[in-house]
């Protein structure tokens, strides 16, 4: 493709003439006769083209994304236009496309007017096609370990971790091994990656050791990898060494970023399904009456390509004018070979008998070829993350607890390691406790790692009388080894809280501390902590009951007080009344519960919560039927 322009292969490029054959039988078709020997044509375009941008962090997890995409559909004549253009997607569901079909009634020939142009945004990518992973070695003896060969190995063996190790000594000079791995995730290659790689302030002198492909180059404080093509689902990498030159073990990576383009494929999944679009065109039938024959007629259809374009002609059809069932004509796509620019297709000869004009119906259906571009263009930002942190959490499953009375709150300390760097020491302090609020036993905590129960170290927990200690050091050489990044340990145990008083409290003070192997900067957090508070919940109500007569005989209301005097809040009560012999009941205020909990027809009422001071009444209305007692509805 140049410029727009294709051209015809042929086995014979002398012969103006290229014959077609049906696909099936092998028998001939016609010919397409080319317009003095060209074999050449423009296409129609249409080109998906997507930008987007994704920042991930060092372990390749996307934390955020952005991007749009525009489709082109465009004519690639100043000559002859194109009209009743069809185009289908495919694959839209991860972009706001509100439709997959897309249909233009005619494109032009002048710039202003030649192309179609629709734009969209990527909700959902498909799956990121380069992957690049880095890994920093510190080891002394790691340039000489770090082989191209033992490399290879690794990566073809999927044991790259293995190439890390972050254990650095600080105060001293250290000579450390960077390796950047990129592979190329899909089946088709993936073109002009530039990789640039921000040497941070703690390091100094990069030196290349190895490169498999591409051109390396150190500019300012960057390093810049830039590779011409990536061969399909092809891993390579680039191995350079620096000098460490901070008082700490801990050391900022420095930011990497990469762009590259993808051609025959877009990021969001989107791609182009059918293209159909007419340009100018001829066709005819000759039909001539034999010298020597009066009333044969030598017949013959003729299809003229007259546009700049390649026409594939996928279906001619000529009819019998006597049966429709027969045809003279009968191709089908597989038939004829692409049309060139100004190029006829001449049907084979066919004998027709009829003294009159013979007249032919016929179904031609073409097309003009297109090309599909599907062009991604993209960044991605690998983030400097923040090599050693910790966060994490507190709770408990009871805020308020009752006075004078002994309880006991399930207490969880939990501790995250969010940074990227494996962690030999951790320790949780907590203070504060007493006499009221206090651990029962050392006996009754539980420690889970990342969702499974683990054994406790021996002298690990240290409780005194007014703090706790857990204490989890060497763990390099633990049974379940070093406290990984993204992992969680979380402590659980009992809080004895025995007979508080009114308004005791207990606000716990509580730091969580960290450190690596070997020993460095000690660093800390202080998870926001609660508050149990012990009410003095003593409940105090008053109820009452009026009955009311009213209207006709024997109807009378009934109504139920309940007011709140206490000095907390009430939850859950329950109001019951009961409905006398010879009573019919109805017309409530609030509709009851009809249960048998207190006897037949008991009526019964759900208080979720009464505030202090609030009152309810509920009132309901009953009417007496044969023997009553109206004295009986006042004191049931």
């Amino acid at each position: 493709l140049k410029n727009n322009r294709v051209e015809i292969i042929d086995n014979n490029s002398n012969i103006p003439i290229i014959e077609t054959y049906d696909a099936y039988t092998g028998k001939k078709e016609g010919a397409i006769v080319l317009k003095n020997g060209n074999r050449e044509g423009l296409l129609g375009l249409v080109k998906v083209i997507e930008n987007v941008e994704i920042d991930l962090d060092f372990s390749g997890n996307i934390k955020s994304f952005t991007g749009t995409g525009t489709i082109n559909i465009e004519n690639s004549s100043d000559k002859d236009r194109l009209w009743d253009i069809d185009v289908s997607l495919e694959n839209i569901k991860r972009t706001d496309l509100e439709s997959n079909q897309i249909q233009i009634r005619q494109l032009e020939t002048e710039p202003n007017s030649n192309a179609f142009s629709k734009e969209y945004n990527i909700i959902k990518i498909e799956k990121i096609p380069i992957l690049i992973k880095e890994y920093i070695n510190t080891l002394s003896e790691a340039d000489k370990a770090l082989s191209a060969k033992f490399i290879k190995k690794k990566i073809q063996n999927n044991e790259t971790e293995s190439l890390e190790h972050l254990e650095i000594e600080p105060g001293t000079k250290n000579r450390v091994i960077f390796i950047i791995v990129v592979k190329n995730l899909l089946k088709r290659p993936i073109s002009h990656i530039e990789i640039i790689k921000t040497i941070s302030n703690d390091f100094s002198n990069p030196e290349i050791k190895e490169v498999t492909e591409g051109l390396v180059n150190v500019q300012n404080d960057n390093l810049i990898w830039n590779i011409k093509k990536l061969n399909p689902e092809t891993t390579i990498f680039l191995k350079f060494s620096c000098d460490f030159i901070g008082v700490s073990s801990f050391f900022n990576r420095g930011n990497l970023k990469a762009n590259y383009i993808t051609e025959g494929t877009s990021i969001s999944g989107v791609s182009i399904d059918k293209y159909d679009a007419y340009t100018r065109n001829k066709f005819y039938i000759d039909t001539v009456e034999r010298e020597e024959e009066l009333g044969v007629w030598d017949c013959q259809l003729i299809f003229e390509n007259s546009s700049e374009f390649i026409i594939q002609l996928f279906n001619a059809d000529v009819f019998s004018p006597e049966d429709e069932t027969v045809k003279f004509v009968d191709i089908d796509p597989r038939d004829v070979p692409l049309l060139p620019a100004g190029a006829e297709w001449h049907s084979q000869k066919w004998k027709f008998i009829s003294s009159d004009y013979p007249t032919f119906s016929k179904k031609l259906e073409f097309r003009v070829m297109p090309e599909f571009y599907l062009i991604t263009r993209g960044k991605m930002n690998y983030i400097d993350d923040t090599l050693i942190s910790i966060s994490g959490s507190v709770l408990f499953d009871k805020n308020e607890i009752p006075t004078y009375k002994e309880t006991y709150i399930n207490f969880s300390l939990k501790i995250v390691n969010d940074g990227t760097i494996p962690l030999n020491e951790i320790m949780i302090e907590v203070k504060k406790f007493s006499s009221v609020f206090h651990p029962s036993s050392n006996q009754d905590f539980k420690m889970i790692l990342d969702g499974k129960i683990a054994k406790i170290p021996t002298e690990a927990i240290k409780l005194k009388d007014t703090s706790l200690s857990i204490l989890l050091e060497n763990l390099k050489d633990s049974s379940f080894g070093m406290f990984l990044p993204k992992s969680v340990i979380e402590f659980q145990f009992p809080l004895h809280c025995i007979n508080p008083s009114k308004n005791d409290k207990f606000k716990p003070e509580i730091r969580y501390i960290a450190n690596t192997f070997p020993k460095d900067k000690t660093i800390e957090y202080n998870p926001s902590t609660g508050i149990i508070e012990a009410l003095h919940l003593r409940r105090k109500y008053k109820i009452g009951k009026k009955v009311i007569a009213y209207g006709e005989l024997g109807e009378y209301k009934i109504v139920l007080r309940l007011e709140n005097i206490g000095e907390s809040p009430l939850y859950d009560l329950s109001i019951f009344d009961i409905v006398p012999d010879n009573f019919e009941y109805g017309s409530y205020s609030n509709v009851p519960i009809i249960t048998d909990e207190l006897g037949p027809d008991t009526l019964k009422w759900i208080i979720d919560k009464l505030n202090v001071g609030e009152k309810i009444e509920i009132s309901y209305e009953i009417c007496g039927t044969g023997d009553y007692y109206a004295s009986d509805a006042q004191f049931k």
